[in-house]
């Protein structure tokens, strides 16, 4: 089974439920199964009570979950996760490694998941870290990562940096990382626009709220009279949970 990174891509069906039976239906699992599979798979990524919806009523990051409820639906004996949790947030993140190491652990299913989060690889059994096309190390997390905090002060300490790298009184090498002083950094900063001009506001919302398939079965709220004011040159962060609102 494979897991792609973006939902969209293998998302066939008009309904979550019908989607998530899609693989089983074609491997020829009798109707029965189908049901409790597909019941059992959505429970497991939290969507069991969004199984009648239509996949484009839903947040990325729910869509996603429908994806990898699909792929478990069909049981395989492999699983292949392209950056499966790149869409959700922590909470969902959590919930979908928490299932893919249940699987792994319960059902033997061999699990390979491609990720860049070091806290989702270090979760793993066996980690491969590559590098433009090779394969640099391969290990268990503990050996992985432990060479690779050794490297950069091995570089440092080879190229003659002051300072890098120091002998243990024993004989045993002794690494010592050096770290420039921590500065704070005041929000207002990172704006390059004179304070005055800054608070000048290019976009403003007032009483914005949105609803989703209004009058239908499907009705959603996505906002709910959000008042919102953004001034010229700011980084501004939206944050919160899957199907919050943030890309509405």
């Amino acid at each position: 089974g494979m897991v792609f990174q973006n939902p969209d891509n293998q998302i066939v069906s008009n309904v979550v439920e019908e989607d998530v039976a899609f693989a089983p239906e074609n491997l020829g699992v009798p109707s029965e199964e189908i049901r409790r599979r597909v019941d059992d798979a959505l429970r497991a990524v939290g969507m069991y009570e969004y199984r009648t919806y239509a996949p484009q009523l839903l947040s990325g990051g729910q869509k996603q979950r429908v994806a990898i409820a699909g792929v478990l639906a069909m049981q395989p004996q492999c699983v292949v996760l392209d950056e499966p949790t790149a869409m959700l947030d922590p909470q969902g993140r959590r919930e979908v490694l928490d299932t893919i190491e249940r699987l792994n652990r319960e059902k033997g299913i061999t699990v390979i998941l491609i990720t860049h989060h070091m806290d989702e690889a270090v979760r793993a059994g066996r980690v491969i870290a590559m590098s433009e096309g090779k394969i640099i190390a391969d290990g268990t997390p503990q050996q992985v990562f432990a060479r690779r905090a050794r490297r950069p002060t091995d570089r440092a300490a080879a190229a003659g940096a002051p300072g890098a790298r120091r002998r243990h009184p024993h004989g045993r090498a002794h690494a010592r990382a050096v770290r420039p002083p921590a500065q704070a950094v005041h929000p207002g900063s990172l704006n390059q626009y004179p304070e005055e001009e800054a608070l000048t506001p290019i976009l403003e919302i007032q009483n914005l709220s949105h609803i989703y398939s209004p009058d239908t079965p499907f009705e959603h709220p996505a906002l709910t009279n959000v008042d919102l004011t953004i001034g010229r040159g700011e980084f501004v962060g939206l944050i919160g949970h899957t199907g919050s609102g943030k890309s509405t």
